[in-house]
């Protein structure tokens, strides 16, 4: 079961097309990163809570037919260091900022992240206004998801709330970022954040046994509008629903995640959006 909250050294020539996975020190700790394709655009890649590189298998080859793209596994996620530190999302945003430093890649940055990793990708760009070109959020974690459940039924819902946190403790116990998700805070909102094309992917595919409330028709009814209020606050915002495909929409449907990766991209971008922020 999986949680309910649930860049090569920078030589790269242009017409490399993939690499296999490489190893760099991101302020003292190992990291595994993988960067392969080309094209003007860079696109940085965050997994959700425990994933790694292999999370994007069933997707990545058929992305670096449109951009380099820079994949790799967070700090404690499979096989990079772990040091056994929780960090917050903030903290994993500031580290993907350090990585691509360190990979000298200093660019507009273009950031898929699904699950948790959109979580950090909304730090990512309330940290580095001027290096976020765009995001794409595949069915990112939201805080609103035990307030979901529990506006559907309280009692209920915090049983099964403690139930899964409790499994989560136990099969998650290595995962750095599994303090900092069950905090619930929220992330940064539109008006925190440059305004620079977005697109959300949500699931509200139905579960014929739902595990919990969430997974109810009510429940996905809830995580819908939450994900709408968050990206319509953005001019260019744009939320896709789909009943085709589950939370981990890359391996229960990668076509459809392809499909809108490509569509994703193909939307005009003025690279280093405006800071709102300051307004």
């Amino acid at each position: 079961m999986k949680p309910l909250c649930s860049v090569l050294i920078a030589v790269v020539v242009s017409s490399m097309a993939a690499a296999a996975p490489r190893f760099t020190e991101v302020n003292g700790i190992k990291i595994e990163y993988e960067i392969a394709g080309a094209g003007s655009r860079t696109v940085l890649l965050e997994s959700g809570g425990y994933g790694g590189l292999a999370d994007w298998d069933k997707v990545f080859e058929s992305f670096t037919r449109h951009a380099r793209i820079i994949r790799y596994a967070r700090v404690g996620n499979p096989n990079s260091e772990n040091t056994g530190i929780q960090y917050s999302a903030r903290q994993f945003a500031q580290m993907a900022g350090d990585l691509l430093d360190e990979l000298g890649i200093d660019g507009p940055i273009t950031v898929v992240g699904e699950s948790y990793g959109g979580t950090v990708a909304k730090h990512f760009g309330a940290l580095f206004p001027h290096r976020l070109e765009a995001m794409l959020l595949i069915d990112p974690s939201h805080h609103l998801d035990v307030k979901i459940m529990q506006d559907i039924d309280l009692e209920l819902a915090n049983e099964q709330i403690s139930r899964i946190k409790a499994q989560d403790y136990v099969h998650f116990k290595d995962w750095l970022g599994l303090d900092d998700a069950w905090r619930k805070e929220p992330a940064p909102e539109a008006d925190q954040l440059p305004d620079v094309p977005v697109t959300v992917l949500v699931s509200v595919k139905r579960y014929e046994e739902p595990q919990h409330l969430l997974h109810t028709d009510a429940g996905r009814i809830g995580w819908a509008k939450a994900h709408a209020d968050w990206v319509l606050g953005f001019n260019q915002g744009k939320l896709v629903l789909t009943d085709d495909a589950y939370h981990f929409m890359q391996d229960s449907n990668p076509e459809f995640v392809i499909e809108q990766f490509e569509a994703f991209m193909a939307r005009p971008v003025a690279q280093g959006g405006p800071d709102r922020r300051a307004e």
